[in-house]
């Protein structure tokens, strides 16, 4: 199995916070781009997004493409780095199977 990352963002420090604009409210707990949006035609193409339940834990396994990278760098600041993977083939499970589930998060646990 696979050593899955946790993309959780970190806690914002109290300094980050205030020099966060107050105006736009942040509550997201992942970076930007790490959601995967699914339109109408694709629940007949994948039938297990029409079972799923709001908070419901999948397991996704899916194949994808590098399809755009790119590095800036700016003087003053420290260089970035974008990639972008088109997702090309995707299976999506719901957790229900409790041995399948249970199997999925020790092969997936930190160390």
């Amino acid at each position: 199995m696979a050593n899955l990352i946790d993309l959780k963002l970190p806690k914002k420090t109290k300094k980050a916070e205030e020099d966060t604009a107050k105006a736009i409210p942040d509550d997201r707990k992942y970076p930007y781009g790490t959601r995967i949006t699914f339109d109408s035609d694709t629940f007949s193409k994948i039938p297990v997004l029409s079972k799923l339940k709001l908070g419901e834990e999948v397991n996704v396994t899916g194949v994808g493409e590098v399809v755009a990278l790119s590095r800036n760098e700016r003087e003053g600041a420290k260089p970035s780095k974008d990639l972008s993977i088109q997702i090309q083939k995707i299976d999506i499970a719901q957790s229900a199977d409790k041995e399948l589930a249970k199997g999925f998060k020790e092969a997936t646990k930190k160390e």
